[in-house]
């Protein structure tokens, strides 16, 4: 009777086990074709649902070897703690919980990919991630020809459900995974045909938008892509044929595109001001804001103000004839610099841990040249990016674990199959 008992409690926690394994996978399907698309669902709700069926998934021994052999988890993971940490002394609780928890958002959904996918999942969840784009973008030139209207786009900025500077990173980011697609990947003429009609229509859209962060950062993360992804001598022709292909670009969406020779005469207009003293623009801005950001810090070098307070100890320190002059600076959600804004909440010691965390993913060691390359060159467009937004904050905070999780698992994949083939006979 006792050995029956037990055989029925192992059968027991067995299929539940591998019911939660099948719901969890279920719901990734679900997170990826939502990330374009609700930021309450892919920060506030699916991490923490995941991480239910995460744990009734068991295994946490292999579990747990995973996220120790990547360094990169890791050290977000001890980063996130001492943002927790800095919860007590951050006078504004509100604001620095709301902070929190879209990194901590991120560190689960970094933990449940590289974790519970396999090879097989993580290469059809970024191409429903993709699938997901495409209707995203079909819904954006929708609201640009005047098609429809949708949540907050409008024709001289069609973005119908993010901020047009977070929605410029993830068609940047598209155009990178398509791009990197196209260069490594064998397929039939006919994915090749319509991958290559996709990335066109994703390179227009990004110039019909109003990101400049977007656009500016797809020059750097195409340049990295190309750099790290060829060898040699075709690595100088292939990066002199990339920078013709985009200076080609730019020419003909300036001329083209209304909206991006309206923003770009804006941003030459914004630097002529700022040549003169004058920092009333959107790059005036972000000037201002570095200058009284690193005059707190000096204030607070350490440990920062804590999570929770940057933004208001920027509206204390203002002075009045600085507050009248800048009258933006009453209304600001963040810093418009992640590391300006790190350093201000967590000190020399926040900003130490995520500068360790980005090294990290540098310095971990890929088997796959063409997975590391496209790690390199979505770094590269974040780490641009970061200077101008603060972008681990709604959309753009869970897209990059999600998607260093999934190439993470591609190249790990990679090196289970050169070990298969070594011990082959």
């Amino acid at each position: 009777m006792k050995a029956l008992s037990d055989i029925s409690a192992a059968s027991a926690k067995l299929l539940l086990q591998t019911l939660s394994h099948r719901i969890l996978l279920t719901l990734l399907y679900l997170y990826a074709a939502l990330l374009p698309f609700s930021s309450a669902f892919v920060t506030h709700t699916a991490p923490y649902v995941l991480s239910v069926f995460w744990l009734l998934e068991g295994s946490f021994r292999e579990k747990a070897a995973r996220i120790l052999e990547e360094k990169p988890i890791v050290w977000f993971g001890i980063f996130v703690c001492w943002m927790a940490l800095s919860l007590l002394w951050s006078s504004n609780l509100g604001v620095g919980l709301h902070t929190f928890k879209y990194h901590l958002s991120m560190l689960l959904i970094f933990i449940i990919v590289r974790t519970s996918v396999s090879r097989t999942h993580a290469a059809r969840l970024l191409s429903l991630f993709l699938t997901a784009m495409f209707v995203s973008e079909f819904l954006s030139y929708g609201i640009f020809f005047r098609w429809w209207q949708i949540g907050r786009g409008t024709p001289s900025d069609p973005s119908p459900f993010m901020h047009h500077i977070k929605y410029s990173v993830f068609l940047a980011t598209t155009v990178l995974i398509l791009l990197w697609k196209l260069f490594t990947q064998r397929q039939r003429t006919p994915w090749i045909v319509a991958e290559s009609l996709f990335l066109l229509s994703t390179t227009a859209n990004l110039f019909i938008n109003g990101g400049r962060t977007g656009q500016l950062g797809l020059v750097v993360g195409i340049i990295a892509l190309l750099f790290f992804l060829f060898p040699g001598r075709r690595r100088w022709l292939t990066l002199g044929a990339g920078i013709l292909m985009l200076a080609t670009v730019f020419f003909a969406a300036y001329r083209l595109s209304p909206n991006f020779h309206r923003r770009a005469d804006l941003s030459i207009h914004s630097l002529q001001r700022i040549l003169h003293g004058d920092f009333r623009s959107s790059w005036g801005l972000r000037i201002v804001m570095k200058e009284l950001t690193w005059r707190l810090v000096r204030q607070h070098p350490l440990i920062g103000v804590g999570i929770g307070d940057a933004v208001d100890e920027i509206e204390r320190s203002l002075s009045p004839e600085t507050a009248k002059r800048y009258p933006f600076l009453r209304h600001l959600p963040h810093v418009h610099d992640q590391f300006a804004q790190f350093t201000l909440q967590l000190g020399s010691i926040g900003l130490g841990l995520y500068l360790i965390f980005l090294f990290s993913i540098i310095a971990r060691p890929y088997r796959d040249r063409k997975v590391r390359a496209f790690v390199y060159a979505f770094l590269s467009l974040y780490i641009f990016a970061s200077f101008g937004e603060v972008l681990f904050m709604n959309f753009t905070s869970v897209l990059f674990t999600f998607l260093l999780g999934l190439f993470f698992i591609l190249d790990n994949s990679f090196l289970q199959q050169e070990h298969s083939k070594e011990v082959s006979p």
